[in-house]
């Protein structure tokens, strides 16, 4: 269930990937029935195309700089900043500067309970 972690033992997230030059690296930490964590770490100017089939995504920006892009609405996230996108969304990730981000999606109705 759980990788690329220790289970019951502190971690610094930031401290799960290395930046690598001109590339998107990432490391799968939960794929569960419910839920699914990746944690990427993007070089400055590097781009990923996503779409959220049937489910949500909830991004965080741990450290650097992103722009976000869902159709005609760009955000720019820095540390610490979230967004949670809907279902059937496309949407881009670029590095304005390099940046870390986990994106935590949730497989059924899990995020509603956790916001309730």
């Amino acid at each position: 269930m759980y990788e690329n972690v220790d289970i019951n033992k502190q971690f610094f997230l930031k401290d799960l990937l290395n930046y690598k030059k001109n590339e998107i690296d990432s490391k799968k930490i939960l794929d569960s029935k419910t839920c699914k964590i990746v944690f990427f770490a993007f070089s400055k100017n590097k781009e990923l195309e996503l779409f959220n089939e049937n489910e949500e995504t909830m991004i965080i920006i741990v450290d650097g700089v992103a722009k976000l892009t869902i159709k005609d609405q760009v955000h720019i996230l820095t540390e610490s900043e979230s967004i949670i996108l809907t279902k059937y969304q496309l949407y881009t990730l670029y590095g304005i500067e390099k940046f870390k981000a986990i994106l935590i999606t949730k497989k059924n109705d899990w995020f509603q309970s956790f916001l309730i």
